[in-house]
């Protein structure tokens, strides 16, 4: 008898953890439809200007500066003597990576590749492939 009650129990225990992870699933199949599904009104949008016209594009942002030219016309950035202002021309490189880039081949000297400069903090492969065409040591 005692046995016939033990299941019982364990019967309603096993109907209510099913009970509560079919609610569960359903639940995350809700959400899941209800942001995948909303999201095609954030594909597209028109951004419109003070005139009620379309913006084109930034009027107010003016072009980068081309980057420097070293003498025998090699327009590549040599990370061994940019200035902080130079290494700032390369994609990805901001003021404080410029100055990480610095404070590196103070530190440790010359690069000598340009596998080099993925021992700088916060230059990772992604970053260094972007600039590899544009760089020289």
């Amino acid at each position: 008898m005692q046995n016939d009650n033990n299941d019982k129990q364990v019967r309603k225990i096993s109907l209510s953890i099913a009970a509560i992870a079919v609610i569960v699933v359903a639940m995350l199949a809700a959400s899941m439809g209800y942001f995948y599904g909303s999201r095609q009104a954030y594909d597209t949008y028109t951004i419109r200007g003070e005139d009620g016209g379309p913006i084109q594009g930034r009027q107010d942002v003016e072009p980068a500066p081309a980057p420097p030219t070293v003498e025998n016309g090699d327009s590549r950035i040599n990370v061994n003597t940019a200035s902080l202002e130079e290494l700032q021309q390369l994609p990805g490189i901001g003021p404080a990576m410029a100055q990480n880039i610095i404070d590196f081949r103070e530190t440790y000297g010359a690069f000598t590749s340009a596998e080099d400069l993925l021992h700088v903090s916060g230059i990772g492969e992604s970053r260094l492939e972007n600039m590899m065409d544009m760089i020289t040591w």
